[in-house]
């Protein structure tokens, strides 16, 4: 089975990969083959009291 991780970030294409954390957390995840999905503060909602979001698939290049 393979682990999925969501992170909640600032938009992808402003992170300043040379000070942001998730640049971290996402390449040690895509190293250890985990799928990668990526979500705004805007793509979260509440369902019947459940958190959920809206996400894409995303990956890390160097």
């Amino acid at each position: 089975m393979t682990i999925r991780l969501g992170i909640v970030t600032d938009p992808i294409e402003s992170i300043d990969y040379n000070k942001d954390s998730p640049r971290a957390m996402l390449w040690a995840a895509q190293d250890r083959g985990w799928q990668l999905f990526y979500m705004k503060q805007a793509d979260l909602y509440s369902l019947n009291g459940q958190v959920m979001g809206r996400c894409g698939p995303t990956c890390i290049r160097e």
